[in-house]
């Protein structure tokens, strides 16, 4: 059963991946529901062609007679690092000492934070582009290819770390084609506050007070808003909503309100004020999905503090009405600059409920669901 939205596999052996220059690579499993779908995108031992690469993964690359065309070289960008939600530029070039013309230049994303949907754009040339949408690591290989077939590969690293001392992220039906569901992620500043407490001093911080962009069906219209914000050293993203005025960096937003699937979306407090919020999740409309898989990670002064492993939402109701269901996740217990996180329900075991159930006093401790439960 799943721990964690997705997981890298291989089911070649694994020392197929050791070898410098090998061809083959691992791919990723996402949770589907409750279970780790199939191994997309590994590569495994193939026949050795004439190309630079060790096909076979065997250790030796071009093990074949004949075999003189000397690899072009890729050659990568300096690592780098900055915030997530902005865009990163990737420059490669392409060298030969045999002189051949370039043929071909591909960029494609190794490794990158679970969940993340980030991709080059575009993927065919020696310059690209990602927007880093998630907290973590990116490492991008660059493959070129000349014109007699010559194959050469390099990587570079990009860091993303948040400035926000309490940072949530969410993901929901990772790597799923053709999903628009809506699942909406919530932030109370109090346990006992009311959830869909919609005003700009409202006790809820979510989509329909909370964030920076307020046309969330523009999707790439809203994070070419917030990269342009967090790509410029001398802005930070606005607080939203007035929890201790006057509106401030101890205030919530939410930065991108995804509608049409898979997410990520993002709740942050710069500078939290000492207390209790609680976390939960809403599962506004399906839009023909189904059950959603439902992940959170929090991080607590740019660490993680606490990742929930993947929870189905049932698609309950439509359009958010009072059967749709709500995750309560947790309390976040934030004091003199360091956090706790005190789960609802437990592993396999969370408290789930109607959003009508919610908004009349909150989920009741025996509204749990979960494999095990019993």
């Amino acid at each position: 059963t799943c721990t964690v939205p997705e997981k890298p596999c291989y089911s070649g052996n694994p020392d197929d991946l050791q070898p410098p220059g090998t061809g083959c690579h691992a791919g990723v499993q996402a949770c589907e529901l409750e279970f780790y779908g199939p191994c997309e995108g590994e590569v495994l031992p193939r026949a050795e062609v004439c190309d630079g690469i060790d096909n076979d993964c065997d250790g030796v690359v071009d093990s074949i007679p004949g075999c003189t065309n000397t690899p072009p070289r890729a050659l990568c960008p300096p690592d780098q690092s900055g915030s997530p939600l902005a865009n990163y530029d990737f420059v490669g070039r392409y060298e030969d000492d045999d002189g051949d013309p370039m043929a071909r230049a591909t960029w494609r994303i190794v490794q990158q934070p679970p969940g993340s949907t980030a991709t080059p754009e575009p993927p065919g040339s020696l310059t690209t582009r990602i927007f880093a949408d998630l907290v973590g690591e990116y490492v991008l290989e660059l493959e070129v290819e000349d014109s007699n077939g010559g194959i050469g590969r390099c990587t570079t690293r990009l860091t993303t770390s948040s400035e926000d001392q309490l940072r949530i992220e969410m993901v929901w039906n990772v790597n799923a084609s053709g999903d628009a569901s809506d699942v909406d992620l919530h932030l109370k500043r109090a346990p006992n506050a009311g959830w869909f407490d919609s005003g700009d001093t409202g006790d809820d911080c979510f989509f329909a007070n909370c964030a920076i962009c307020e046309n969330a069906s523009d999707e790439q219209g809203c994070r070419d808003q917030i990269a342009a914000i967090n790509n410029d050293p001398n802005q930070s993203p606005p607080p939203q909503v007035e929890w201790s005025p006057p509106l401030s960096e101890d205030d919530p937003r939410l930065d991108l309100d995804d509608v049409e699937g898979n997410g990520p979306e993002n709740i942050n407090i710069r500078v939290p004020r000492d207390g209790t919020y609680r976390l939960g999740v809403h599962y506004w409309d399906d839009d023909g999905f189904g059950p959603s898989t439902v992940s959170i990670r929090i991080y607590c002064q740019n660490q993680l503090a606490r990742e929930f492993e993947p929870i189905i939402l049932q698609p309950s109701g439509n359009f958010g009405d009072p059967d749709t269901e709500l995750w309560e996740v947790g309390d976040i217990i934030w004091a003199g600059g360091t956090c706790q996180v005190r789960e609802l329900g437990r592993q396999g075991c969370r408290t789930i409920c109607t959003r009508g159930d919610a908004e009349d006093g909150g989920c009741t401790p025996d509204a749990q669901r979960g494999q095990r439960c019993n």
